[in-house]
């Protein structure tokens, strides 16, 4: 499209993280809330064209999870469980014993 017209700007607006790890040249523009809801508008940064979808969420987006928040609960509920069964927690008995 820069070719074809290349003076003309284009503005595309996506919350994908798929999209904005695509565009090469691109400058993405984050918007933050305020407590009171109010929009301001960061500084602009070049797009990280070539990055990793999990790279982009974390560093664009601020998503410190690959997981909703529901998976993550899960996941951490099971992680607790495994910890527990090493130990000899999850069955009431106590490892090491006979």
């Amino acid at each position: 499209m820069r070719k074809a017209l290349p003076d003309v700007q284009i503005i595309a607006s996506s919350h994908s993280p798929f999209v904005i790890s695509s565009c090469p040249d691109a400058r993405i523009h984050v918007l933050t809330l305020n407590e009171s809801g109010v929009a301001t508008a960061c500084p602009p940064q070049a797009a990280p064209f070539g990055e990793s979808v999990t790279a982009t969420l974390k560093d664009i987006f601020g998503v410190e999870s690959r997981f909703d928040v529901q998976t993550e609960s899960d996941l951490k509920k099971w992680d607790n469980t495994k910890k527990g069964r090493g130990r000899g927690e999850a069955d009431g008995t106590e490892t090491g014993t006979a």
